[in-house]
C-alpha cells in the first residue's frame, strides 16, 4: 500500500462528533441517552488532552454535558 505524503495540513483540535472545542466553562449541550457512553468516554479523553473537565447528567431518555473547568 502506498501512502500520499501531504504538506502544510493544519493540526486540528476539533472533535469530529461533539463540540468540546467550542465550549467555554459553563456551556452545555443536550444529547440522546443512547449516546451517553460515547459522550462520556469522548469528553474524558478530550478533556484529559486539552486540560478541560466535563460533567454529565443522564435523566430518562436524555442527557446533558457541561464544561466545568
Amino acid at each position: 500500500m502506498k501512502y500520499k505524503i501531504e504538506k502544510n495540513i493544519p493540526i486540528t483540535t476539533e472533535h469530529p462528533l461533539y463540540p468540546f472545542h467550542r465550549m467555554e466553562v459553563g456551556d452545555s449541550f443536550h444529547y440522546a441517552r443512547t449516546k451517553a457512553k460515547s459522550v462520556g468516554l469522548n469528553s474524558a479523553h478530550y478533556g484529559k488532552h486539552n486540560h478541560m473537565t466535563f460533567k454529565t447528567v443522564n435523566k430518562g431518555t436524555e442527557g446533558r454535558i457541561w464544561r466545568i473547568k
